[in-house]
């Protein structure tokens, strides 16, 4: 809950941009963060940190987001995820991700199941930082 005050900063983008995140942060402020600790005790936040940032998704999300961040940066769609808000400051752990995924796919068979999910893994690092890049200019 600490955590998700801080997605009104500067240091969260949303792939579809500014407006888009601040119809997905709308309702969150700086006086929101004691309220939002005790609804994160309970249990009743929706939102998850994620590797690319937060998952804003109300409800339950049946594509991960914690496992896999193909869906959430569009490597499988070729569009990110609405709800997926990019945390700036995760930019060096994606980038060491993305040479981990780039050495596991010289190692998995070609066209097998397992080498199109971590191409689309790989998809989704790099959307993420295109996303950033033009966010930084």
């Amino acid at each position: 809950a600490r955590e998700l005050t801080r997605v009104v900063s500067p240091r969260f983008v949303s792939p579809h941009g500014e407006s888009r995140k601040h119809q997905i942060v709308e309702l969150i402020s700086e006086s929101d963060s004691r309220m939002l600790e005790a609804a994160g005790r309970k249990g009743e936040i929706s939102a998850r940190q994620i590797r690319l940032g937060f998952c804003m998704k109300r409800g339950a999300c049946t594509y991960g987001g914690v496992e896999s961040i193909a869906h959430c940066g569009g490597g499988d769609t070729g569009t990110p995820c609405m709800d997926v808000l990019y945390d700036k400051e995760q930019e060096r752990k994606i980038s060491q991700y993305a040479e981990d995924l780039e050495s596991r796919l010289l190692t998995t068979p070609a066209n097998s199941p397992r080498h199109k999910a971590l191409q689309a893994e790989k998809r989704s690092t790099e959307n993420y930082r295109e996303v950033i890049r033009k966010q930084e200019r």
